[in-house]
């Protein structure tokens, strides 16, 4: 698989679970066909049309799975929002190091963010010129800014964390600074490289919350208790 190939596959329950109706087949083969003609074109670019004519089916098939273009991009943004949760949560959910934990968690968005990368900086320029976009985008975000700010606020009652540093709006910049970095490094082909990115916000992340001391180590004295 060459790097013009999409390397993101929507991953829903049916799909994970191994158990595809016919229908289940239906729409996956209309999501696949999305990313790949958002692999090629700009998202402004696909309709219901001529996104259908790459598949087998009618146009009125999709609106069986789908109420437009944007309800399918909000189907896969969710999608790769549980993939990062689950490729992060250590840092989120875990005892022990939290430096460690972080370092194993941004590498786990970061693989997420290289698979669909051209994907996602799709649907995030398009927010900034439609009301739907908008509105999936920012709520996607503020997911992220949410559980950050929760993250923190547990680290500094355990005094991990400086209690200056503002939750929410760390939270909002260092999620707004990787998202920034992974789209200008993923977000269009060929794709740079992931641990450059990697090593770049990890010593964005641990030098504001923890320590810049952690940063070539990539551990700590830190410790989180069990739950």
């Amino acid at each position: 698989m060459n790097d013009e190939t999409p390397h993101y596959r929507y991953q829903g329950p049916a799909v994970g679970a191994g158990r595809q109706s016919k229908s289940d087949r239906t729409r996956q083969q209309i999501i696949d066909t999305a990313v790949g003609f958002m692999w090629r074109h700009p998202i402004r670019e696909m309709t219901v049309s001529k996104l259908m004519k790459e598949t087998p089916f009618a146009r009125s098939v999709f609106y069986v799975y789908f109420h437009d273009i944007p309800a399918l991009c909000k189907v896969l943004l969710d999608d790769i929002q549980n993939r990062i949760m689950a490729g992060s949560l250590s840092w989120f959910e875990s005892h022990g190091d939290p430096v460690a934990l972080l370092y194993e968690s941004l590498g786990g968005l970061i693989n997420v963010m290289h698979e669909g990368g051209p994907l996602i900086k799709g649907i995030e320029q398009s927010a900034s010129t439609d009301a739907e976009f908008e509105h999936i985008w920012e709520s996607n975000m503020a997911y992220f800014d949410q559980m950050v700010a929760d993250r923190i606020t547990r680290d500094q009652a355990l005094g991990l964390i400086k209690p200056g540093v503002d939750p929410e709006m760390t939270a909002i910049a260092l999620n707004r600074a990787d998202t920034g970095m992974c789209l200008h490094a993923f977000g269009k082909l060929p794709r740079g490289d992931k641990q450059r990115v990697l090593d770049a916000e990890f010593y964005l992340w641990t030098s504001l919350l923890y320590g810049a001391e952690f940063v070539e180590s990539r551990a700590s004295p830190l410790r989180r208790p069990p739950a």
